[in-house]
């Protein structure tokens, strides 16, 4: 997304620019697939506020948005039927959940609001907050409930606030630095984020972007005008030229050096993004057959959080982790979310079959005894997966994050800009935090070629 919003900015402005894809579709990160079982968002799910977020924007203006509210109406009645059930189908405590969650929403929102800013993680912040006002004490003979409750909140808050970073190694500082829009918190995309950003691909010329070109190297030389440009090669070998490059890869991507810098990075741009942390949330998509589906809803599988005792977790599927399960809506699949680097790594090694044998044995440990033999198996199986700061990085590294490095001689200086949404100093982890990022470097570039006012 930064590198389309850079690349339709700068075109705008006369510039002859060439968007470098390395997958094999335009987006990046932000893939939908599409099929007679519904819409399945492989990477970026949601848009975070709408009042003044240019990609929700962007969406209402190309007519992507015409089922918005039939789709939100949909999203809360499934999240309002979820149930969060132990062994056997018990229900936790009801109690229990209101008085944990209250509790610790409440100490999120100081956070959120600058009322709080203690040095250390979001989680021993917490932690020591909920045990001196009493919230994980106050319901004697239910312990295991309320452990159950926090252990489950903790993973809802790295799912939905940290992007897949345990709150253990998140800092409090996040939440004064994140700024959230106005409008729906969590806005789902009912076409399918693909279809908003062929619409800005589409405002390109239409060879200006090129796919499956993973960028392997980037290095400066001198042309035979005796000019200084940016080479760059691709993992296929095709070399690009440029008098200027806007680097919008994942901060994932650079923390890996996949791409080999000559002359390399600056050490104070190596160390800030050594510092930053980034987290990893997977997605799972369980897809049944119509009929399958209609029991898994009237069963009420397909609503439900499974709350195991942390003791329990290595003996059950590492499914167990997740922070629910829930009916993709106008869809067939039921989708689970995972987090963790070592979920992702369990992930990766767990073939198809085997995800579904353990999905089946979950649902059944966790169902009341009357429901176990109605569950269904599900037949097909799609993954998906989608920055943070942790505790060791500062506001500084994302600022060292987005400065551009010059290369060259003073006198025909190129420019190497990094965009992402890592580089946002409000909106990391979000998709208009990208999209700004982008238009960001795009106003910067134009700035230094050309003595043109820029506009908006």
């Amino acid at each position: 997304m930064a590198g389309l919003s850079a690349a339709v900015k700068l075109h705008q402005h006369g510039f002859k620019v060439k968007v470098l894809e390395a997958s094999e579709k335009v987006g990046g990160r932000m893939r939908s697939l599409y099929g007679p079982a519904g819409v399945v968002e492989i990477g970026a799910q949601w848009m975070h506020g709408t009042v003044g977020n240019p990609v929700y924007d962007l969406a209402k203006k190309e007519g992507l948005m015409e089922e918005e509210e039939k789709y939100m109406r949909m999203q809360d009645e499934t999240f309002g039927r979820m149930c969060f059930v132990k062994e056997g189908g018990e229900e936790v405590d009801e109690q229990v959940l209101e008085d944990v969650v209250s509790a610790y929403d409440d100490l999120l929102e100081e956070l959120e609001q600058g009322m709080a800013a203690p040095a250390g993680s979001a989680e021993d912040y917490i932690r020591r907050r909920l045990g001196e006002e009493g919230a994980l004490n106050k319901h004697a003979g239910l312990e295991d409930d309320v452990e159950r409750v926090l252990e489950w909140k903790s993973r809802m808050f790295v799912q939905g606030n940290i992007d897949g970073s345990h709150p253990s190694t998140v800092s409090t500082s996040h939440f004064i630095n994140f700024k959230e829009l106005e409008g729906e918190r969590i806005l789902p995309v009912p076409c399918g984020y693909s279809k908003i950003v062929q619409s800005l691909a589409n405002l390109l010329p239409a060879d200006a972007v090129v796919t499956s070109a993973r960028v392997s190297s980037i290095s400066t030389l001198v042309d035979q005008e005796d000019e200084e440009r940016i080479k760059l090669v691709c993992s296929n070998g095709q070399e690009y030229f440029a008098d200027d490059v806007i680097v919008a890869t994942s901060l994932g991507v650079l923390k890996h050096s996949d791409i080999q810098f000559d002359p390399e990075l600056p050490q104070w741009k190596r160390e800030a993004i050594s510092r930053m942390g980034m987290g990893v949330v997977e997605k799972v998509f369980f897809e049944f057959t119509e009929d399958d589906m209609e029991t898994m809803e009237e069963k009420g599988f397909c609503f439900r959080s499974i709350l195991p005792r942390q003791q329990d977790e290595q003996s059950l599927s590492f499914l167990c982790r997740a922070t629910g399960m829930y009916r993709v809506p106008m869809s067939r699949y039921v989708c689970m979310w995972l987090t963790g680097a070592d979920v992702s790594e369990k992930l990766s090694k767990t073939s198809d079959e085997e995800l579904i044998s353990q999905f089946v044995q979950l649902v059944r440990a966790f169902a009341r005894p009357t429901d176990q033999p109605h569950i269904p198996s599900p037949f097909n199986v799609v993954r998906g997966s989608y920055s943070f700061l942790s505790t060791s990085s500062t506001q500084e590294d994302i600022r060292a994050l987005g400065e551009p490095v010059v290369v060259g001689s003073q006198q025909k200086a190129c420019h190497i800009c990094f965009a992402g949404e890592a580089t946002h100093e409000n909106f990391y982890g979000t998709v208009h935090g990208a999209y700004l990022a982008g238009e960001r470097e795009a106003r910067r570039m134009i700035r230094l070629r050309s003595a043109q006012p820029i506009g908006d």
